[in-house]
């Protein structure tokens, strides 16, 4: 406990005993608990002014061995009396927290009184604020702090490894389905190529006024289709026995003569043969119109099939180059994922590893708290034994002061005793005396009352010639007044006596009250500066003990500290190491795979371009040689017609001639 001063001494106090002093001087210290709650706040300032902590006691030191008063305190083994002031780099929440944590376990042990509660939190700060520095605490917060981080970037690592399983199965599912899309189209390349060739081998059927002409697909180069002319005397006459004739001479087979019924058989012969010469081109030319007409449907069917199947190839090139891309890309980002999958899972093992580390080094860390705790126990077992024996002694020695104390009350229980006897005879004097003024009072009236009454009988058995005088009248009642005045300055002489008398007996009283005051309040104060001085010394002695443990736990969590910074260190540098491997990896990994790709895009493309151009060579060749074949049919044809129009004009040459004969031989008949 601690006092303020000595608290000024009034008159109304009452006791006389030691534990109401010690009551009263209790309730001093607790009435200040609400200045010494604004001065702990400010005391960082006054003591880095002073360069000493505060005294417990602004008032004069009682005795040498007190340990309040204006002198430094104890100064604490290992420890700077000059390095006790606060620094204003300490933080003041920390070093809070110590203190209530101390102040809690004092309490717990039930050392102290809880009126003492704000004194010995001021005493507890002030000794750990020096040791306790800002960079040991910033040093404890970051270690929380990174380990608050390494789990939570385990917690991360987890979670991204999971998120890039699941992408990894989301791109094999896309890998899967972009594999069955180009099958899709390859099908339905295959199926549109089978349709085309299904449809070049269907024939046609074209329909050209009444006639219908059935076209059917070639496969080989097919020869000309036009019939042969009709040969020479092969045309029969209309009835049964027409002899044969000659187309070119109209004559009969068999004669040499012509004769005047052949005439009309050899007009009706030539017109037959006209006939058929029309027919004949007439049908040579719906055979070249439906040629043509063919080849015209051939090859604008051919130019849609081609041009349908040039675009739907195109489009298919287009969506596999497209899936391709895609493939290559998800092939890519499925291939970087696995890398940053193993990259996280080998981050996440050194995370557990660093972790399993940090827990057998907090285990470790436990251990040593834990067997510094008993330590601290032990220690405070045997100071608790050493404090009981100095109590004991202390006890032992305050018996000889308890002796005297009684000796000192009794000395005091007798002067009372006497002061009360003392008191008790004036008050028997003071009612005597106020029983003689009451009597004389008593008298007085009755001297009254019998004067008046003598005064009256006389007067009346007297008569009026006997009445005393008037100045013997004023004589007897100046007596009376003058008695009466006697009677009341003896009574006022004996309460001014009394009161006298009383008014000593308060001042010797109230004396002997400050006397005892006095040595009880020297007696109590020198026992509170004892057990002052004591706890002090306990409390120092435990903020040592605390100090070291803290000490210890700081050096033992900054050694922890640059290991896990070392460990960190080198974790993070095999991580960089490791994803530098993986991709140089990948990328090794994806330009093979593209070069791979490049090549089969541009073997396919080959393949396609070759294609397209063997096909393109046939379609030339085969246009080459239709038209070689037109021409040909063409040249063909002229020289038919040629051939019959010669023909046709030596027909008519030898029908005039034969005309021109006939004539003749009919001249000659006639």
């Amino acid at each position: 406990m601690a006092f303020g001063g000595r608290p000024a001494r009034a008159s109304s106090h009452s006791g006389n005993s030691a534990p109401k002093a010690a009551g009263r001087i209790r309730s001093t210290t607790s009435s200040r608990q609400a200045q010494s709650i604004h001065s702990s706040q400010s005391v960082s300032a006054q003591s880095a002014q002073s360069g000493r902590p505060r005294s417990a006691r602004s008032g004069q030191a009682s005795g040498p061995g007190q340990a309040s008063g204006p002198g430094p305190r104890p100064r604490i083994p290992g420890g700077d009396g000059a390095s006790r002031s606060r620094s204003p780099e300490v933080s003041l929440l920390p070093v809070q927290e110590l203190t209530e944590s101390i102040v809690s376990q004092i309490m717990a042990r039930r050392i102290v009184q809880e009126s003492d509660l704000e004194d010995l939190r001021f005493n507890v700060m002030s000794v750990l604020q020096p040791a306790l520095r800002k960079s040991s605490f910033e040093e404890v917060h970051r270690l929380s702090a990174e380990l608050q981080e390494a789990r939570t970037r385990t917690a991360a690592a987890r979670t991204e490894i999971s998120r890039l399983k699941s992408e990894a199965q989301i791109l094999e599912l896309k890998s899967t389905e972009a594999e069955e899309k180009s099958r899709r189209a390859e099908t339905r390349a295959g199926k549109a190529e089978a349709r085309l060739k299904s449809a070049l081998q269907d024939p046609m059927t074209l329909k050209f006024g009444s006639e219908t002409v059935e076209v059917r697909p070639t496969t080989r180069k097919e020869k000309d289709t036009v019939g042969p002319l009709p040969e020479r005397g092969s045309f029969t006459g209309p009835g049964p026995q027409s002899p044969r004739r000659s187309v070119l001479s109209g004559q009969p087979a068999g004669s040499g003569s012509p004769e005047a019924s052949e005439v009309g058989e050899g007009e009706e012969a030539s017109h037959r043969a006209q006939r058929l010469l029309e027919k004949q081109r007439k049908k040579e030319e719906a055979d070249a119109a439906r040629r043509a007409a063919e080849e015209r449907m051939k090859d604008q069917k051919k130019k849609k099939q081609e041009e349908k199947g040039n675009k739907e190839h195109l489009t298919a090139m287009k969506e596999m180059g497209e899936e391709l891309k895609k493939a290559k890309a998800a092939a890519k980002e499925a291939e970087m994922l696995r890398i940053k999958g193993e990259q996280a899972e080998a981050a996440a093992k050194v995370a557990e590893k660093a972790k399993a580390a940090a827990e057998k080094r907090l285990a470790g860390a436990e251990q040593e708290a834990r067997q510094l705790y008993q330590e601290l126990e032990q220690l405070k077992a045997i100071r608790l034994s050493t404090t009981l024996e100095e109590e004991a002694g202390s006890a032992q020695k305050s018996s000889a002061a308890e002796q005297e104390l009684q000796q000192l009350r009794k000395e005091l229980e007798q002067l009372k005793a006497s002061k009360a006897a003392g008191s008790a005879t004036l008050e028997e004097d003071l009612r005597n005396s106020e029983e003689e003024v009451r009597k004389l009072r008593q008298e007085l009236e009755q001297l009254k009352t019998s004067k008046l009454t003598g005064s009256a009988t006389l007067e009346e058995e007297a008569g009026p010639a006997q009445k005393p005088s008037a100045p013997e009248q004023e004589k007897e009642n100046v007596k009376a007044a003058e008695k009466l005045a006697e009677s009341e300055k003896q009574r006022e002489a004996l309460q001014q006596a009394h009161e006298q008398e009383k008014q000593r007996l308060e001042a010797e009283k109230q004396a002997q009250k400050e006397k005892e005051l006095d040595s009880d309040f020297k007696a109590a104060e020198k026992l509170a500066d004892n057990m002052q001085k004591k706890y002090f010394e306990d409390l120092q002695s435990a903020c040592w003990t605390l100090w070291q443990k803290v000490h210890s736990e700081m050096v033992t969590e900054k050694r922890h500290a640059a290991a896990k910074k070392q460990h960190d260190e080198e974790v993070q540098r095999m991580k960089k190491e490791a994803a530098e491997k993986g991709e140089r990896a990948s990328e090794q990994v994806a330009e093979k795979m593209f070069q791979d790709k490049c090549k089969e895009l541009v073997e396919e493309v080959y393949e396609a371009w070759l294609e397209d151009h063997r096909q393109e060579m046939a379609e030339k060749k085969r246009q080459t040689m239709q038209q070689a074949h037109e021409q040909e049919k063409q040249r063909l044809e002229e020289e038919r017609r040629a051939e019959a129009a010669r023909l046709e004009e030596e027909r008519k040459q030898k029908e005039k001639a034969s005309g021109h004969q006939s004539a003749l031989a009919t001249r000659r008949i006639w």
